[in-house]
């Protein structure tokens, strides 16, 4: 005798569809920053890094400029396990990156965190600190807001999936978004 023979598992309906975002849709978060502002450079690298390469919030928070390779266009990180990764990365996005890298230079900070916080431009917060996670998400939250994607359900997470999707399908359209 089954012991699972009157169960019924509906299949189609249960199982949820993951969230993607359409290219327009796309093609607006990361044309959102307002580049001209340095808070705009900063939040266009970390949109990169983070919709285009999949790195997730914790790798952000960790990133410091050691871990880039200008040179070779590379970003060395760990995974969760703490094993080392090499992330290449494409001309147009490093053009982000160094931006951000030459623009962050300017304020002489002492912490070697890429992505700091800049709330003391406008009279808030000390300067310089490493970005929380928690800023990284607000930071991403208020462009996803801004756009009326962030009533769709998506969120910082959703970055990294649409990242490995898009590395499957799109990956030319994306990064032709970096041109403009």
């Amino acid at each position: 005798m089954n012991p699972f023979e009157n169960i019924h598992v509906p299949i189609s309906n249960s199982i949820p569809k993951k969230k993607t975002l359409s290219k327009q849709d796309l093609q607006k978060l990361l044309l959102a920053p307002k580049i001209r502002e340095p808070i705009g450079i900063r939040d266009k690298a970390l949109l990169v890094l983070m919709a285009i390469y999949g790195l997730e919030v914790w790798q952000i928070e960790q990133l410091d400029v050691g871990h880039i390779d200008v040179e070779h266009e590379a970003i060395h990180l760990e995974t969760r396990g703490g094993k080392p990764n090499i992330l290449l990365i494409n001309e147009n996005a490093m053009i982000f990156i160094t931006k951000w890298l030459r623009t962050r230079s300017l304020f002489k900070m002492d912490t070697q965190a890429v992505f700091i916080s800049m709330h003391w431009v406008s009279g808030r917060g000390e300067p310089g600190k490493r970005l929380s996670r928690r800023g990284i998400r607000l930071i991403v939250d208020g462009y996803l807001k801004e756009l009326e994607i962030k009533k769709l359900g998506f969120c910082c997470k959703n970055l990294r999936q649409l990242a490995m999707q898009s590395s499957m399908q799109n990956s030319e359209y994306i990064l032709s978004i970096l041109n403009r």
